[in-house]
Order: C-alpha cells, then structure tokens, then sequence
C-alpha cells in the first residue's frame, strides 16, 4: 500500500516504490555529492532492484557518447528514446543526457530538458540542480533568477540541503526537524 496526499494509490505497489526510492537515491548521490556518474553508478548497482534504474542510466550514456563521438549527430530528437520522464528512471535518464550534452551552459542544458512532450518539470528540475551543482549558481541566467517569486526561501533552502548533506547521505538534526517539520 501506497498513501500519498490522503489518497490511496493501489497501483504504486511495494517494489514500484522501492525502485522510485532507489532512482531518487542515485539521483542524490549525484546532485548532492558531486561523485561521478560512474562512481554513483557502482554504489547503485549495491542495491537490489535496481536493474530499471541501470538500465536508463546506460542508456543515456550510450546516447551522450553518440553525440560525443560523432559530431553529425543532432541532439534534437533524443530525448523521445529515453522516453517521456514520466517515470523516476527517464526523468533520471533524460536529465544525465541534457546535463552531459550542456554540461557548461545551464540555460541551454534546462531548456533542452523541458522541451519534450513527457514530464517536463521533473526533467527541467533534475538537470536544473545537477547542471547548478557542476557550473554554481552565477550558471542560473540574471533573468529566470529575478523573475523567481520567493528567491529568498528558495535559496535558503538550497543553502540548507548543501550544508545538511553530508557525504553520500542525508542526515537531518533536530535544528532541520524544527525548521522543516514536514520533511
């Protein structure tokens, strides 16, 4: 049994959930330590179920090596064949490739992942926090920033999430636990 938001979703069943967790633990690792995909890929493959996760990892780096072997290859297009990102492991999968692909040019990298027709926020989100974890927050264009509503919290809970990580774990305290009750 699943509940979320007071509704009972019987179709997310224990080993769905437990493979959502995992993508979202590798993703993580990644985003919050800064560890090599390579490395973050090794401490995954220590989980069990986490063969769908692997395998839309590999695949987007099948296609960034692609891209990075052969300079006729158009980026465009792309994305459809690691799917829609409305599952944890394409979301994943798609954010690697925009991140690999733009590694030094947030907005190109964030705009590439958006622009498909799956789950775009989600996509957009996670290579929107690798892609600020490789290049800082100077990467994040003037004008998304100042259009931002609430820059204040969002960037203190940014700066929260940096300090409270610590390693490849996360480790709340009693301090996160009375400023973020409903973590």
């Amino acid at each position: 049994m699943y509940w979320f938001s007071d509704v009972y979703m019987p179709e997310i069943d224990a080993l769905s959930y437990q493979k959502h967790m995992l993508s979202l633990h590798w993703y993580k690792m990644l985003t919050l330590t800064g560890i090599s995909i390579q490395n973050a890929r090794s401490i995954l493959m220590t989980y069990d179920h986490c063969e769908e996760t692997l395998v839309s990892v590999d695949k987007s780096l099948k296609l960034y090596e692609r891209i990075n072997t052969n300079e006729n290859v158009l980026v465009e297009g792309l994305i459809e064949q690691l799917g829609e990102g409305w599952i944890a492991e394409e979301a994943l999968s798609i954010s690697i490739l925009a991140s690999l692909v733009f590694r030094n040019d947030f907005r190109k990298g964030v705009l590439y992942a958006v622009n498909h027709s799956g789950d775009s926020d989600s996509t957009g989100s996670n290579t929107g926090n690798i892609l600020g974890l490789i290049n800082g927050i100077e990467a994040i264009p003037e004008k998304w920033e100042s259009n931002l509503r609430h820059i204040d919290i969002v960037k203190q809970v940014a700066e929260d999430l940096y300090i409270q990580s610590k390693g490849d774990h996360f480790d709340p305290d009693d301090e996160w636990w009375e400023k973020y009750p409903g973590y």
